[in-house]
């Protein structure tokens, strides 16, 4: 294929791509479902930055000193192709399944107005208070619960020097995972502090919830902390000055996340904050944004892996979606049945003879799809669809309290699947839901037992 061919047929399906996603975006954002997240981190990370990648020659991959992809022409249109079926299916499945999963009038949706033009209905309910107090207590545990993780495996060396390097040597502990899921429990509660103005529980979560930061360096935790304020002023302002405000918003996030990034590539919190005094933090950052492009370098992993056929993945059909269905189930119960995670697998085959305790490696929704399914996974799509419908439901069905809560779970959740943390990011959604189930109704208990006390001077209780 000749050059002016080839830029013909890569923005020609760019040009698709583009009013495709667009499409998707302005349909979830009326619908006001949580899929909009998804949408908009795709759009950031692969359809803005791929289109320069035609003027590109060399595509940088993480730890695998510049792998070279050879026929990078060819490889540019597959991978067009295969987002943009992808994205098809998507939407197409997302039309026809709205009748069944998001009936108006037969089964009750989630939608934004209800928390928007309702603050007061759970504003002053003591139910409301004992749950975002129970958060806050949460939050304290979880700072224990992560700091004993180390500590238990690294003595008091681990927690002085504590960073995400360290943090990876203790990822497969229990307590290490119970400390995240915690983590991100709390964070999720700091919108429903702030909604609910309990300003005493919101100082608690974000206080621990800085310090669970500096201990792991994990990042997520911010996204889980801020998609509930960005989603919140994206269905809030409907005008060009509420637009505005929401551009800046993603702007100083997008740069927040770098930041973060930089941040953690030090190793520890000590190391870190040398960094930032001497300037070499702001280098790094620098270098992420412009040299290699930061977390739309996930892309290239994905080009790289449909330069290969599949088969030298050495997953077998399915596997990542064969775990997923085996989630509940403790790895440690079906060791021989349940299969190792995908993005482990794809990290031992990026970054051969460079193994790390802990590793993986993301190559976006459509790289997940390719790598557990080949060429038939830009169907994949579909399948998708159905999950963005049925949460809305789940979302829907929860008490009003948890639905709050649950919003920075899910939108988190949404940006990793959207990076390729399928199993992760299921997992998260899975367990977190059902400790905020535990904590919701422990509050419900508590609140039952002193429902005979004084009423509040500001009305009638109810249950949110």
């Amino acid at each position: 294929m000749n050059e002016f061919l080839f830029f013909m047929t890569f923005y020609g399906l760019s040009a698709a791509i583009i009013t495709i996603v667009i499409t998707i975006m302005m349909m979830e954002y009326k619908e006001q479902n949580i899929a909009l997240i998804f949408w908009i981190t795709i759009f950031f990370v692969y359809v803005l930055p791929s289109l320069t990648d035609p003027f590109r020659k060399n595509f940088y991959l993480w730890g695998a000193y510049n792998i070279s992809i050879y026929n990078i022409n060819d490889i540019l249109i597959y991978a067009h192709i295969y987002v943009l079926v992808f994205c098809s299916t998507y939407l197409l499945a997302r039309l026809c399944t709205r009748g069944v999963f998001f009936n108006k009038g037969e089964a009750r949706i989630f939608l934004w107005k209800d928390i928007i033009d309702f603050p007061e209905q759970f504003k002053y309910s003591r139910q409301t208070h004992i749950f975002t107090s129970l958060l806050a207590i949460v939050a304290i545990v979880s700072l224990i619960i992560s700091s004993y993780a180390i500590y238990s495996k690294l003595g008091w060396s681990g927690l002085s020097d504590s960073g995400y390097n360290l943090y990876r040597l203790t990822a497969d502990s229990k307590y290490t995972q119970l400390g995240a899921h915690l983590t991100h429990i709390a964070a999720a509660g700091l919108f429903v502090a702030w909604l609910t103005r309990r300003w005493g529980v919101f100082c608690i979560i974000l206080l621990f919830i800085m310090g669970n930061f500096f201990l792991r360096f994990n990042r997520s935790i911010f996204i889980t902390l801020g998609i509930p304020f960005l989603t919140y002023a994206v269905f809030k302002n409907n005008n060009f000055k509420g637009a505005l405000k929401i551009i800046f918003m993603i702007v100083i996030g997008y740069l927040g996340i770098h930041f973060l990034q930089a941040f953690r590539f030090f190793g520890s919190a000590y190391d870190a904050l040398i960094a930032l005094q001497n300037g070499e933090l702001f280098e790094k950052v620098k270098h992420l944004l412009t040299r290699t492009g930061g977390e739309s370098d996930l892309r290239y992993f994905y080009y790289f892996l449909i330069d290969h056929d599949r088969s030298a993945f050495n997953l077998f059909w399915g596997q990542g979606y064969i775990r997923i269905a085996l989630l509940p189930i403790p790895s440690k119960i079906i060791s021989m049945i349940k299969p190792e995670d995908v993005d482990t697998v794809l990290y031992y085959f990026l970054h051969p003879g460079y193994h790390v305790k802990g590793g993986s490696s993301h190559t976006l929704i459509f790289g997940d799809s390719y790598a557990n399914f080949g060429w038939v996974g830009m169907f994949c799509g579909s399948i998708w669809a159905i999950f963005a419908s049925i949460s809305n439901r789940i979302l829907a069905w929860l008490p009003m309290g948890v639905r709050i809560h649950m919003i920075g779970i899910f939108g988190s959740a949404a940006v990793m699947i959207a990076r390729g943390t399928i199993y992760n990011s299921c997992s998260r959604v899975f367990w977190q839901l059902l400790i905020s189930l535990l904590i919701y109704y422990f509050g419900v208990l508590l609140y039952d037992m002193l429902k005979t006390s004084t009423m509040p001077a500001h009305g009638n209780q109810i249950r949110c």
